[in-house]
């Protein structure tokens, strides 16, 4: 047994977690935990077996109906009551008037995918935007690709100027775990992963996006062309209009490729498969939101990707698209006090800063120290700064606040896992492994770490299946073929006694 220890620790076996610190948004992304649209597909036909029932009972039942097929365009009556409906609006209007009562609903940028949508507004007589002709030559888009600017504060009314110009929408986004939200969220997030199939792992924060008149959104996809920094892509589109709609007054839904309409009925769902049979991003799911005549609209929406996905932070922003659409995004009060926290704890570390206010930052960023708000990029900042530190308990509580919040965060749940091994609590730290294990199947540090740490707590046979899990992925691995010999051996001198 001596040999097998010697051998798996010193195999391939190397922690994976050492980059995350630096690279969080890159982590290993791991496998599916639903089964992709044709399960969702599969749910919203055998809803479609409700309709004549609800038909004949009049009843306020749920039922789908397929708009189209290839692509695939489905809506589902009554998905939401008219109580929930209007208890999601007034949590949107509610949570714009808090931004405004703070004075942070207007003082955000304005941001452009297109250097000359900026450059036209530079050069517009009288201003608008807080920058020159001068200061834009030396501009540099952000993280995003994007090209921002403040508006001008000194006209007063820069804002309005703008958004006469551009017929602004507005979005308030809902973290998951947002103190504001959680309930009717929850609410929602298990009516659509029972009802649909998919789920919340996959799906970006919640938004709710209201329209006055003259505002509505051109033609676009919701899903992106491939390239390096769009790998994961939506792959789902879900919204639910909270307002009704009459037709001739705007607000429709438009699907001109393939000649759908869908005029918004309070509590009717839209859902919508993004991609074509090679994955791509099908360019016949090209919609638009036809501009308000009258009234006002509101829609529930969610996006969900093909892979799991943790949000990154949502900057406060107007942000407008190649399609000319603008749209002003707002976190809640909290999660926009939390991500200021973030982006000052991280211009304190860049800077070298006193650890400990950096620290305080990211725990005040949580809801404090028993890490009431789920703000993940905290969390994990936290509980990698502790581990970096040597602070291991903390860092074990911190890390184990990520996995509460993202379970399947690979690189969170290997270093709690070895956290866990060397605290001598070997049988947490398999189960931690086995995750890993599951959701990087072609991976084999993981299962290799899990029957070093079943060989040294003397489980044989637990060590031996791990060992025959790794050599699946590594067949031809020499190494591990010699260790399940000896593992074998061993087990069957044991028997033996």
């Amino acid at each position: 047994m001596a040999f097998v220890a010697a051998l798996l620790i010193t195999g391939s076996c190397v922690s994976t977690v050492a980059s995350h610190d630096k690279n969080l948004e890159n982590d290993a992304i791991p496998l599916s935990v639903w089964e992709g649209w044709s399960s969702a597909r599969n749910k919203l036909i055998a809803l479609q077996e409700n309709a004549n029932k609800a038909h004949e009972n009049s009843s306020h039942s749920m039922w789908a109906e397929n708009l189209h097929s290839d692509p695939d365009i489905f809506v589902v009556h009554n998905f939401l009551s008219a109580e929930v409906c209007k208890e999601l609006l007034q949590l949107h209007q509610s949570t714009i008037q808090s931004r405004i009562d703070t004075g942070t609903a207007k003082s955000v940028p304005w941001c452009f995918t297109s250097f000359a949508q900026l450059d036209r507004l530079v050069r517009r007589i009288p201003p608008v935007l807080n920058l020159t002709a001068a200061e834009l030559t030396s501009l540099q888009p952000n993280d995003d690709g994007a090209w921002c600017a403040m508006p001008l504060e000194e006209t007063g009314d820069a804002n309005n100027v703008l958004e006469e110009l551009h017929h602004v929408s507005a979005s308030t986004l809902f973290t998951r775990g947002d103190p504001r939200s959680n309930a009717i969220m929850e609410d929602i997030r298990m009516n659509i992963s029972s009802t649909l199939g998919l789920h919340s792992l996959h799906a970006y924060h919640a938004q709710i996006v209201s329209y006055d008149v003259g505002s509505g959104y051109n033609v676009h996809t919701d899903c992106h062309q491939r390239t390096n920094r769009f790998t994961n892509n939506r792959a789902v589109s879900f919204l639910v209009y909270l307002t009704d709609g009459s037709g001739d007054e705007g607000g429709d839904t438009v699907f001109p490729h393939v000649n759908v309409r869908v005029t918004p009925q309070q509590g009717k769902a839209i859902v919508w498969h993004n991609l074509d049979a090679s994955a791509a991003c099908d360019v016949r799911t090209e919609h638009s939101s036809i501009p308000l005549q009258h009234g006002s609209k509101a829609i529930f929406q969610r996006w969900f990707y093909e892979r799991p996905v943790l949000p990154g932070i949502w900057k406060d922003a107007v942000n407008c698209d190649g399609s000319g659409s603008c749209r002003r995004y707002l976190n809640t009060p909290h999660a926009h006090r939390a991500n200021e926290l973030y982006e000052h704890a991280q211009e304190q570390r860049q800077r070298s800063g006193d650890i400990t206010k950096v620290l305080a930052d990211l725990e005040s960023a949580v809801g404090g120290p028993t890490g009431t708000y789920p703000h993940m990029q905290s969390l994990i900042s936290l509980a990698y700064l502790h581990d970096k530190l040597g602070n291991s308990k903390a860092a074990f509580r911190w890390f184990t606040k990520v996995v509460e919040g993202f379970p399947i965060h690979t690189g969170a749940r290997f270093r709690l896992a070895e956290l866990c091994e060397d605290a001598g609590n070997i049988e947490q730290a398999l189960e931690h492994y086995n995750v890993v294990a599951a959701h990087e199947p072609t991976k084999v540090d993981p299962l290799l770490r899990a029957a070093n740490a079943a060989n040294r707590a003397g489980l044989l046979s637990r060590t031996a299946h791990f060992l025959e899990r790794s050599l699946k992925i590594e067949p031809a691995n020499r190494d591990i073929q010699e260790a399940i010999r000896a593992i074998r051996k061993e087990i069957l001198s044991h028997s033996e006694l």
